[in-house]
């Protein structure tokens, strides 16, 4: 009875060890295949960068040596295109970035997973990577920091004047020369602007002129003196009128030649086609008849603020006025009447913002200011910032638009632009 009890427990445990060997074998002995992979969702999508996931859901009963993710700007991308690989070696979920990608660019991405017979890749996604963010960029780094006064931009030919001189850059900024032929060195620029295809350069020493584009300038003294300082020039087609600290002086023949203006002083001139709109230290004057006749026009603005304007730009519906520290008045009705508009700038009446200059473009105005660029998209009501890419308080001397980007000049020198 024993012997038999014995041998069949022997026999058992001979079946137990065959069984489980047999169980050990199956993962060595079954088909291996490539792992089964899927690709997830694109999230955190930027100018330049995403992030993509991916999971795996079998090895092929095979060890795993390597997933991730792989991208491209065709369908189907493979690891012959862009990828990234995870530090995870098993099945299951994972995310990964995607950097240095393009702005703008649609991408095909797949989740991939490798082993020993080969690399399996997911479905296909696909994303399209945001736009470069608007922002400022610097394009006069390098030139003498003095403050930018002068901007004006010709095709891709830029026009900056400071304290040294007018420099250009006929490459959109990418390479800048000092083009002083005819200035006296170190003469301060206040203005440029474009006649037909003449410039017209408004400095501390009298009124220059370039007839090829900037590489050579006359001093104009047909009316002038040639010693006032022009420290601004409004066009109306052919027709230019220019403040200067000897009054104001109009040309009806693209600046050939000048006439007194019958006002005297000027630090800011401007014009819709109907008034011409001058700023003195005074306060604001108008002419309704070309400079024949002036007026002050400073109803609504504070007794003190009038003594401290600086900037005036104008449309065919609204005035614009820039004062230090009293921020901007605002008139839409030719100037008969100014109402304070300083929402957005902080601080309060008599305590804000120094606006500099104004550019303006389909109904919306840019005021330079000392904390950087404001802009309003109603007459000025409300005011917001807009100095995405400056750093600190840039203090933005002058504004110029060329068709869709904006240029700033700042009091420390650098020209910077942003599209708009």
């Amino acid at each position: 009875m024993k012997n038999w009890l014995h041998q069949l427990l022997l026999c058992s445990s001979v079946v137990v060890i065959f069984a489980g060997c047999s169980k050990d074998n199956d993962r060595s002995t079954a088909v291996k295949t490539v792992p089964s992979v899927s690709t997830g969702g694109i999230t955190d999508v930027s100018y330049n960068s995403a992030n993509a996931s991916g999971s795996i859901s079998s090895d092929g009963r095979a060890p795993i040596s390597a997933r991730g993710i792989c991208w491209s700007t065709t369908v189907s991308p493979t690891l012959g295109n862009s990828y990234v690989t995870d530090q995870g070696h098993t099945t299951g979920s994972f995310t990964l970035a995607l950097n240095n990608i393009t702005a703008a660019t649609t991408y095909y991405v797949r989740a991939y997973a490798t082993n020993s017979v080969g690399t399996a890749y997911g479905n296909e996604v696909s994303f399209t990577s945001a736009a470069v963010p608007k922002q400022w960029t610097p394009i006069f780094a390098g030139q003498p920091s003095s403050s930018v006064r002068g901007l004006l931009v010709v095709d891709r030919t830029i026009f900056a004047g400071n304290a040294t001189g007018i420099y250009v850059s006929k490459d959109s900024g990418q390479v800048w020369n000092l083009n002083n032929g005819g200035i006296p060195a170190n003469t301060p620029i206040f203005s440029l602007v474009l006649v037909g295809s003449k410039i017209l350069a408004g400095t501390s020493n009298g009124l220059y002129q370039s007839q090829d584009g900037g590489d050579n300038w006359t001093l104009n003294t047909a009316g002038l003196t040639g010693n006032e300082q022009v420290y601004g020039i409004a066009v109306n087609g052919t027709k230019l009128y220019a403040a200067t600290s000897k009054g104001v002086f109009i040309s009806s023949n693209s600046g050939d030649s000048w006439s007194y203006g019958n006002l005297t002083g000027g630090i800011s001139i401007a014009t819709n086609g109907q008034n011409i709109f001058v700023v003195r230290n005074d306060g604001i004057y108008t002419s309704s008849d070309d400079g024949t006749n002036w007026s002050a026009a400073n109803n609504g603005i504070h007794p003190v603020a009038k003594m401290m304007l600086w900037s005036v730009t104008a449309t065919e519906t609204t005035i614009y006025l820039g004062t230090i520290g009293w921020g901007v008045y605002v008139s839409t009705d030719n100037g008969a009447s100014w109402t304070e508009r300083i929402n957005g700038f902080g601080g309060s009446s008599g305590n804000t913002e120094t606006v500099m200059a104004f550019a303006t473009k389909d109904n919306i105005v840019y005021a330079a200011a000392g904390a950087g660029v404001y802009v309003s998209t109603n007459q000025g009501q409300t005011w917001s910032s807009f100095n995405e890419g400056f750093s600190g308080t840039p203090g933005v001397n002058s504004l110029f638009i060329a068709r869709s980007t904006i240029y700033g000049g700042l009091v420390a020198g650098p020209v910077y632009s942003r599209p708009l």
